[in-house]
């Protein structure tokens, strides 16, 4: 982030929603000048007077910047949230990336050359319906 002359904030959400998808393979924490008092009072208000802590003491909002120039994607975006230490009741912020969504490969889209599921027919209920469904094997 050096040498940029501003951040683009991309938005303040809820941290609980992001909580198993954030990188922690590397801590990186987030410095700036002790004069940037903007910076200063904007993530403190933002994180800890807006959001509060949770029982971990990691704030319960974060805040996404956008590093990209145009348009909006997570691939672009960093997350800063804050860390209580209770200890000497200072805030630590942590800087961070998104891990991408992990998709179920047993569930997908259907396609279109996909058949359409289709009923039994209504003459076989109405013929058999004491008899039990064939076992599937």
């Amino acid at each position: 982030m050096h040498g940029r002359p501003f951040l683009r904030i991309a938005s303040v959400s809820p941290l609980t929603n992001l909580l198993d998808r954030l990188d922690d393979s590397v801590d990186v924490r987030l410095y700036w000048h002790p004069e940037a008092y903007f910076a200063n009072e904007f993530f403190l208000k933002v994180l800890w007077k807006l959001g509060g802590w949770d029982g971990t003491g990691k704030s319960k909002q974060c805040v996404r910047v956008a590093l990209g120039d145009e348009g909006r994607s997570e691939e672009n975006e960093i997350i800063i949230y804050g860390q209580l230490i209770p200890s000497s009741s200072t805030v630590r912020f942590h800087v961070t990336r998104l891990l991408p969504v992990q998709a179920n490969p047993g569930l997908r889209p259907p396609r279109p050359d996909d058949p359409l599921p289709r009923r039994e027919p209504i003459y076989v209920q109405s013929i058999a319906p004491h008899l039990s469904p064939p076992l599937k094997v």
